[in-house]
């Protein structure tokens, strides 16, 4: 992450003082659209490329020389990623999500809760 960003950020998230893990401070995922936190536009993807990003998954997108392509496709035109987006969501709602006995909340992503390691 930026080093400026991080800076900025320390100022904004002061550690709670009450033990607790809930905060009220306010951080938006794209600074570009201020406080209208409902606008996701390109200059999102500029944040990524630029280490500016608040997401760890972002930020790795970009360790790689795909993700790095990705980013700056999506940068440059955004109605790719909104395609892409679209189908990912439509791709997610026919897995047939498993629901109340049948299901669980993961701990780690990568293995049930019992400890079976996923592939």
């Amino acid at each position: 992450m930026n080093p400026s960003l991080v800076a900025e950020l320390r100022k904004t998230c002061t550690p709670n003082t009450t033990g607790s893990r809930i905060s009220n401070e306010t951080v938006y995922l794209n600074s570009t659209s201020g406080n209208n936190n409902h606008s996701f536009q390109s200059s999102y993807f500029d944040h990524v490329l630029k280490n500016r990003d608040i997401l760890r998954i972002d930020q790795q997108m970009i360790t790689t020389m795909d993700g790095i392509r990705i980013a700056h496709e999506f940068a440059n035109e955004f109605e790719d990623f909104k395609r892409y987006f679209v189908l990912g969501m439509a791709r997610l709602g026919s897995l047939g999500v498993l629901t109340r006995k049948e299901g669980e909340i993961r701990n780690s992503c990568r293995r049930t809760n019992s400890g079976k390691v996923l592939k």
